[in-house]
């Protein structure tokens, strides 16, 4: 594991951020509610799967949602103490981390061909269209998806065992993968909190769609910081990014463990507009052009290797309310 991440007032700043965030109150809860003390829900592995379980309760399709959301927040600041105590426990360390340049993993889908390698040949410059919700997602087609590999598990594979959310119907088992070791000289913007995803999106702004009534409906849920006291909220002044733009300047976006956490769901609004980072649901790098000087493969990644002592529950509720167990 790396040395020290967070110094004490770092800290201060991530429990804030995770508190007063939908995934980051999400995966407290399981935690809690699972009796994982902050030792085991700190650890990669059990970490990711947390994560993964969070992304799941918090869709935005789900029924339940809004109560959801809503029992999360408000249970927010009494999940304080356990915040800290796994931010506090060496484990985590890597959450809010720099991208591990090699220790990337990419993963074969089930619709492409799993015995082909990532090459510079057979890599797909990305492309994005802002006003066209090609999957309800924020990410453009094309490029290459890694995420991190830390004692054999990634937050893919933890998606994928599970079948959390909808990312798993793009893999099957056995997983196909490679080891990627990205160069020191590639340039990877950091997203740690949805400030960070703002920040890229008014440096490279594009107007997006926010999503249809239903959706747009459920956004106002969503926790709002507001920069300036007169910013935008509107549906006109939703922000999202230029990829295009981004790829002059920057070889990788990678989401940590940590920004995934705090900056889901959760609306940033200055001036120029507002911007609510959405449906990436797992520790990645996106990356924009082929940043690698090493490919390896590795062992297919099979269901059966995954651990099977965690019990992850979350809350029962009923219009925002914990169920008694029958």
């Amino acid at each position: 594991m790396q040395d020290r991440a967070l110094s004490p007032r770092d800290i201060d700043a991530k429990v804030d951020a995770l508190v007063g965030a939908p995934l980051g109150c999400a995966f407290m809860l399981i935690a809690a509610h699972s009796g994982l003390s902050p030792a085991a829900a700190a650890s990669p592995a059990a970490s990711m799967r947390i994560a993964s379980v969070a992304c799941s309760e918090m869709e935005i399709w789900r029924m339940n949602h809004a109560n959801a959301m809503k029992y999360a927040l408000a249970k927010g600041p009494g999940l304080r103490p356990l915040a800290r105590a796994v931010l506090e426990h060496p484990a985590s360390d890597w959450w809010f981390a720099p991208v591990m340049r090699d220790a990337q993993l990419r993963a074969a889908d089930k619709y492409g061909d799993p015995d082909e390698a990532p090459t510079p040949s057979n890599f797909i410059i990305p492309e994005f269209e802002p006003l066209r919700r090609v999957g309800f997602d924020d990410r453009p087609y094309g490029g290459l998806y890694t995420s991190t590999l830390l004692d054999g598990m990634t937050s893919l594979f933890a998606e994928v065992d599970d079948r959390t959310t909808d990312l798993a119907i793009h893999f099957q088992h056995p997983i196909v993968c490679w080891k990627m070791r990205a160069r020191g000289d590639a340039r990877v913007y950091e997203i740690n909190g949805p400030m960070d995803w703002h920040a890229l999106c008014l440096r490279y702004p594009a107007r997006g769609i926010a999503g249809p009534p239903h959706e747009t409906e459920l956004h106002r849920l969503s926790p709002l910081t507001r920069l300036d006291p007169d910013a935008p909220v509107d549906e006109d002044s939703f922000l999202t990014l230029d990829w295009a733009a981004a790829m002059n300047d920057w070889d990788g976006v990678h989401l940590t463990l940590g920004g995934l956490l705090t900056a889901d769901k959760v609306r940033v609004a200055s001036a120029a507009g507002w911007t609510m980072f959405r449906f990436w649901n797992i520790e990645q790098t996106l990356w924009l052009r082929w940043a690698f000087d090493g490919v390896d493969r590795l062992p297919d990644h099979h269901k059966a290797d995954a651990p099977s002592d965690l019990n992850l529950r979350f809350p029962n509720i009923r219009g925002g309310v914990p169920l008694r167990a029958s």
